[in-house]
């Protein structure tokens, strides 16, 4: 039987909801989001770097996806 999806389909989906599932643990554990905190200045910059290479990653890994896509359907 053959997988439903492609492995970096799956890396960025497990990702994703680990990332998802690390931010609830947190919410729940301290009360506030990653970005809440006294000084928001400086971690609302970190999580506007991390979501930027975030955003990134998963455009430029479905770009080459779509890329390999398209020289399989030429063959």
């Amino acid at each position: 039987m053959e997988k439903v999806a492609c492995l970096t389909c799956r890396m960025i989906r497990r990702f994703v909801l680990a990332f998802g599932a690390g931010v609830l643990v947190m919410w729940q554990v301290t009360g506030t989001l990653p970005a809440e905190t006294p000084n928001n200045g400086t971690w609302r910059g970190f999580m506007f770097v991390a979501m930027f290479f975030l955003v990134a990653g998963v455009f430029f890994r479905m770009r080459e996806m779509r890329n390999r896509f398209r020289m399989r359907m030429r063959d």
